[in-house]
């Protein structure tokens, strides 16, 4: 670890790199699963979007979820570096337009930079954030082993922590709950993530009181805020929870999406909602399909309208070979997605009931046809006999 933080201390060095009219703030090299964070400012034309700029490695794009937030003159591009292989990478725009010297300049935009094959100790998401609500930041060890990373905020009057360090084992991730104190003004903060040498940042932008104030009479919930699963491998179940309008006005254009820690193992009976009035409710079914090893997840399942109201329902998931819930205290019977101690839907005692009833009525079937059969064919022996019997005795 010493050789690891050594190596970050002296060649990840932020670079501030000028390209005739525009700014690129980055590192030269990341390490593997590294969450990464650019920012480009300068008078730029052409909007930097997420349909327009893409991840590459060498010539070859690569699969990359990237983020791209637009705070002042700033543009943020965020990404993680899940499972990518060391060797070297570049972001790329086509037709990517700015201004020099009162002149419009159009050409491709091009970020380079090296993969190390190294693992970062943690990673942290989302590396950009807009809000005027409380928040969470979900945080992850990467180490072997586990570690106590520590968190630090620019304003400590502005965004509120309810702990400042937390010890996770080697592959525990959790959602850091963060509270904002709004004050009628808008701010930029940075909020510190740090394991030893090595830190990350996350940038948040707090909007207004006024523009959060709009929107306070809108609000969408799960019945419950998280769930823990404990379910043995290969096994398909079904629960379902209910997402409600719990605020004033009618919410439109609702989305739900399930993080990517879960997306292996959950999805979702329904991704968009129209609308919800005030005071409705609706079901949504939630398949769980675990895999054939052991492990721990912990994410959520986000819904979210397009005035950027959203809810969070955390699930930590963990997958145990063989495991059977405790029988005392009815431990995996119920749903625990819904307050109401209602059964769940489990497909995989689905599929073993109606084997037992369809073997039962074949039983039946059997039972029915051998009595007809006896009672039709030794009935008509029995009488073949009393009339053998009957000329006997003449």
């Amino acid at each position: 670890m010493n050789k690891i933080w050594f190596l970050f201390f002296f060649v990840l060095i932020t670079s501030s790199v000028f390209f005739n009219g525009y700014v690129v703030e980055s590192y030269d090299q990341y390490f593997s699963e590294e969450s990464v964070l650019i920012k480009v400012s300068g008078n730029i034309l052409t909007p930097i979007t997420k349909e327009k700029i893409a991840l590459y490695r060498g010539e070859a794009r690569s699969a990359a979820e990237i983020n791209i937030e637009k705070i002042n003159e700033y543009y943020y591009i965020s990404f993680d570096l899940k499972n990518k292989v060391s060797g070297n990478y570049s972001l790329r725009m086509e037709d990517f337009e700015y201004v020099l010297s009162n002149k419009n300049i159009k050409e491709d935009l091009i970020i380079k930079f090296e993969v190390l094959n190294l693992v970062a100790p943690f990673s942290i998401s989302p590396r950009v954030l807009i809000t005027s609500k409380n928040f969470t930041i979900y945080l992850k060890n990467l180490e072997p082993f586990s570690d106590t990373i520590n968190i630090e905020t620019t304003n400590k009057e502005k965004i509120k922590i309810k702990k400042s360090e937390y010890n996770l084992r080697s592959g525990e991730g959790i959602n850091v709950p963060f509270e904002i104190v709004l004050d009628g003004e808008s701010s930029l903060e940075e909020i510190t993530f740090s394991m030893g040498n090595y830190s990350q940042k996350s940038i948040i932008k707090i909007e207004k009181f006024e523009e959060a104030d709009e929107e306070e009479d809108k609000e969408i919930a799960f019945e419950k805020e998280s769930v823990s699963l404990n379910l043995s491998t290969n096994v398909q179940k079904t629960y379902y929870t209910n997402l409600k309008n719990i605020g004033e006005t009618t919410v439109t254009n609702i989305t739900l999406e399930v993080s990517k820690e879960l997306k292996d193992f959950v999805t979702l009976s329904t991704e968009k909602i129209n609308k919800l009035e005030k005071n409705e409710s609706i079901k949504i079914e939630i398949y769980v399909n675990t895999s054939n090893e052991s492990d721990k997840f912990n994410g959520y399942i986000l819904a979210n309208d397009d005035s950027k109201i959203y809810e969070y329902l955390y699930i930590n998931l963990e997958i145990i070979p063989g495991y059977i819930p405790n029988s005392n205290s009815n431990e995996g019977e119920g749903n625990p997605f819904n307050n109401e101690n209602n059964t769940l839907i489990d497909d995989t005692k689905k599929g073993i009931n109606s084997k037992y009833i369809g073997w039962t009525i074949v039983v039946l079937l059997l039972i029915v046809l051998s009595w007809f059969f006896l009672k039709k064919y030794r009935g008509q022996k029995r009488s073949g006999i009393k009339f053998q019997l009957g000329r006997l005795k003449n």
